[in-house]
């Protein structure tokens, strides 16, 4: 391929100049113009930060190239905008640090394989199931090991070369995908950028802990460990930001590198505990975890996965990027054997249901939507009663009766789990409410058109106050953000009509009307017109409570709200 010349260099300075410089009334392009009024919130949020000029804000500059290499002139003059971008630039009070990062085609090829590799094979498709682990010094007593497991200090080249060499294919199917961005991440890099903090890495970290199928310890001819099919269960983020910073080295730092860096290894093989999960959840405490990703593995969380998938054909979101993981390697999604993409499939739209919003959907649906908007963070701390209350409990009445406060309900209840198809019955009310709902433009513009409005002398302000007067605005723009809401007043219509039998009605509702075209077919956009029309089957239990439930909104607004 030929080598790229200097023009993309000289791009990436004049993006830099045109956003510190440019002339916000001289740009004609709108796409252009949004992106510097985009830069320029961005700076006006930065301002709000307190000691703003002491912490640059960074923005990083990619030079990307479908070919091997840029040219030697190419190449200097990028060398050259590297340096000058190292000072400190400031721009409205707010201090900003500019980095650029060349990326090949090599490299985009490479990231991709690494992200999508799942076999013990490299690159070249040659078979590869182990790694080589090189402990620290030369005293093989140094290492803590026995059968079973070992715990050393090793060097970081040897697992930036297994990232390179496998991918992703290293890792255990963890309980959650990379995180991208953190301080902790940043924190990883600065200490590998600088060689005082390289040498004193294996105390700035908290390890990497490894399982595998079997390992083969050092002797006196071999100074490695071998690892044989090995899966990182902790470290991710520390793997895959050293094999970044690494790259980033100049060669005289990578050579330090390859000699002066360590990090902490727990090496377990698959048989040295009971249960691998526990290990799983304990370790995994250097990023900010999400809760629900610690819980994922929990025995009430893989059973609802296989009462989804197996009895409703639809894929429990267990973890974070859990359908992502499962749609690149299914085989390795080891609670839904014999499961594929395409079991979760209807056209071109995938039956798959967030654990998140299911709970934020249930809880709602038992009676306390205001808790599950406010208290999301909460919803899966096992310490909590929320959690207990959404995956644990049935409660027996309506949050209504329980005056909204969730520990009494937890004090009278049936100690099972809710059914996993009132889970989804409720998930599908709660999705259909916000498609359902006009958005804030469409609302308006159908008001505009409805009213016969003339807005071009009008302001923003003055075209804000003339809709306001209309009701049909004002419900619309109130229906917009009630689809806890609405949830709520399904389960006490429900809870009203069946009590405690209530939690076994589900067959019922997902064999009726819309809610059983949405539980197979996904028809959305469908039964949201017929909701925005006004029309339906006197039997379609979700549209018949959706009129309700406006009617009764409308009543509010025209009368209580209003005199309010």
């Amino acid at each position: 391929m030929k080598p790229y010349g200097p023009a993309g260099v000289s791009d990436l300075r004049n993006v830099k100049n045109f956003l510190l410089h440019s002339d916000i009334s001289a740009i004609k392009n709108i796409h252009v113009l949004k992106l510097k009024h985009e830069f320029d919130q961005v700076i006006l949020t930065k301002k709000l930060e307190e000691n703003s000029e002491q912490n640059p804000l960074s923005i990083n500059l990619y030079l990307v190239i479908l070919g091997e290499k840029l040219t030697h002139q190419a190449n200097e003059e990028l060398k050259q905008l590297q340096k000058e971008l190292k000072a400190i630039n400031n721009y409205s009070n707010v201090s900003i640090q500019f980095k650029v990062e060349l990326y090949t085609i090599d490299h985009l090829i490479n990231c991709r394989w690494w992200e999508e590799n799942r076999e013990w094979r490299d690159r070249h498709g040659r078979k590869k199931d182990f790694i080589i682990l090189t402990p620290k010094g030369q005293d093989l007593n140094a290492n803590i090991t026995d059968s079973k497991s070992s715990l050393f200090y090793c060097k970081c080249i040897d697992l930036v070369k297994a990232f390179g060499a496998l991918g992703y294919q290293i890792f255990e199917p963890n309980v959650r995908c990379r995180i991208k961005k953190s301080p902790v991440n940043l924190a990883i890099k600065n200490s590998i950028k600088y060689r005082n903090s390289r040498q004193e890495f294996h105390f700035l970290n908290n390890g990497v802990t490894i399982i595998c199928n079997n390992f083969i310890k050092p002797s006196k001819n071999r100074k490695s460990f071998k690892v044989y099919e090995p899966g990182v269960i902790n470290g991710l983020q520390t793997v895959v930001t050293m094999h970044e910073s690494y790259k980033e080295l100049e060669e005289n730092e990578k050579e330090h590198f390859e000699k002066n860096c360590f990090v902490l290894v727990r090496l377990l093989n698959n048989t040295a505990v009971k249960e691998i999960n526990i290990v799983v959840k304990s370790t995994n405490n250097q990023n900010p975890m999400q809760a629900r990703n610690l819980v994922s593995n929990d025995p009430v969380h893989i059973l609802y996965e296989r009462l989804f998938a197996e009895d409703l054909g639809w894929f429990y979101e267990r973890k974070q990027g859990a359908w992502e993981a499962f749609r690149l390697d299914p085989k390795r999604w080891r609670t839904l054997a014999g499961k594929r993409q395409n079991d979760f499939k209807k056209g071109n739209a995938r039956r798959r249901i967030d654990n998140e919003q299911a709970a934020q959907a249930w809880l709602s649906f038992i009676g306390f939507s205001s808790e599950a908007v406010h208290k999301k963070k909460l919803l899966f701390d096992e310490s909590k009663e929320l959690y207990e209350l959404v995956f644990l409990r049935r409660t027996v009445k309506h949050g209504s009766d329980y005056k909204y406060i969730p520990k009494e309900a937890l004090e009278k209840n049936d100690k099972n789990s809710p059914s996993h198809k009132m889970i989804l019955a409720a998930y599908l009310c709660m999705v259909f409410a916000k498609k359902a709902a006009f958005s804030t433009k469409e609302n308006r513009e159908n008001t505009i058109q409805r009213k016969g409005l003339d807005t071009s002398n009008l302001s923003k302000e003055e075209i804000s106050a003339k809709l306001s007067e209309d009701e049909v605005y004002n419900l619309n723009r109130i229906l917009n953000g009630m689809s806890c809401v609405f949830t709520e007043f399904v389960g006490l219509i429900l809870f009203r009509a069946f009590g405690k039998k209530m939690h076994n009605v589900g067959d019922k509702l997902l064999k009726n009307g819309s809610l059983a075209k949405l539980s197979t077919d996904l028809c959305f956009d469908k039964i949201k017109q017929q909701a925005r029309e006004d029309k339906c089957n006197k039997d379609d239990l979700l549209l018949v409570i959706w009129f309700i439930f406006k009617f009764i909104l409308g009543n509010l607004l025209r009368f209580q709200w209003r005199q309010r």
